[in-house]
């Protein structure tokens, strides 16, 4: 995702955290969201703080080093309008993100795995759960998970 991101930066000539704040996240309605590190003032207050365990102090702000894989920081309710495009094929609201054949490219394992292993798709894991397929995205630092399926 580091490299991507990196490629996105030399091929549209702007940082990636901008570039996908204009071509994705305000496109999408995702106001509480941004790949900016250290997180922006203006979004400061809604961050949820992160222990690492209980009864200990709250951790502070976790900078990604290899930004952007793993640096996106999003409220629920954002990452819910992100979700409802991928279930869409690529759009929200009537307004098209990514093309519906390149999200299927997205979602496609890849590579085999050996039985009872997980398939890579490019950015989502491939997962069968009680026969079903299912899409979905680890997302992990020091002081929070996310799993999407």
């Amino acid at each position: 995702m580091a490299l991507a991101g990196y490629i996105v930066e030399r091929i549209s000539g702007e940082p990636f955290d901008q570039y996908v704040a204009t071509q994705i996240l305000t496109p999408l309605g995702m106001s509480h969201s941004t790949f900016h590190q250290p997180l922006p003032r203006d979004l400061q207050p809604f961050m949820s703080k992160g222990f690492r365990d209980s009864g200990q102090s709250p951790m502070g702000f976790e900078i990604i080093n290899l930004a952007p894989a793993g640096s996106l920081s999003a409220s629920g309710a954002d990452f819910g309008r992100f979700m409802l495009a991928l279930l869409d094929g690529g759009t929200l609201d009537g307004k098209p993100i990514i093309a519906a054949d390149t999200l299927a490219g997205m979602m496609r394992s890849q590579l085999p795995a050996p039985s009872g292993l997980h398939r890579m798709a490019l950015a989502f894991h491939e997962h069968t759960i009680e026969g079903h397929r299912v899409i979905g995205h680890f997302g992990t630092n020091q002081t929070f998970r996310m799993i999407v399926r």
